[in-house]
């Protein structure tokens, strides 16, 4: 049950990690977005700072909205686990399993911010369009961020499962 114990308070802690490379992503793509609208005025950076302004901000509030939750979430399955309430136990697996469910859609969003990128920008390339392949490059930049901290996420989530499923 130790064992277990640290287990679980060592998800907890990567995932308040993460949501602080979250925080921190979204505070320099809004930083960046900013300084590009206001400094570096070319029509290719108008088009990357909308992008990086909007997932900025969703970055940011998904980072402090999970870093802010992290200390009760592991109070709630440590005080659970100590006391043997499997009905606690088995609603914190739900919840888990719904965590993952979300990750892998995102995922998939993420793919395909990626591709309509790709494709913005390889169809803007020769073109006047400098606003769109800007949108393409900064969907093609922050899909790929996204992408990797959710696989992290997501990876770091199933193995917390699979150790919640054999404590119950």
């Amino acid at each position: 049950m130790q064992s277990s114990l640290q287990f679980i308070d060592a998800y907890f802690t990567d995932e308040k990690s993460l949501s602080s490379v979250f925080i921190a992503i979204g505070l320099i793509s809004i930083v960046t977005a900013i300084l590009f609208f206001t400094i570096i005025k070319y029509t290719l950076y108008r088009g990357i700072s909308t992008v990086f302004l909007i997932l900025g901000l969703i970055q940011l509030v998904v980072g402090v909205s999970v870093y802010s939750q992290t200390k009760s979430n592991l109070s709630r399955v440590t005080t659970a686990l100590n006391n043997n309430n499997s009905s606690d136990k088995q609603l914190e697996i739900e919840r888990t399993h719904h965590i993952i469910s979300n990750l892998s859609y995102f995922k998939l969003s993420e793919i395909l911010f990626l591709l309509i990128g790709v494709m913005l920008f390889i169809f803007c390339k020769h073109s006047s369009q400098k606003f769109w392949k800007g949108i393409g490059l900064g969907l093609v930049i922050q899909a790929s961020l996204l992408f990797i901290l959710d696989f992290i996420a997501q990876n770091n989530a199933i193995l917390y499962l699979n150790t919640l499923i054999k404590i119950v």
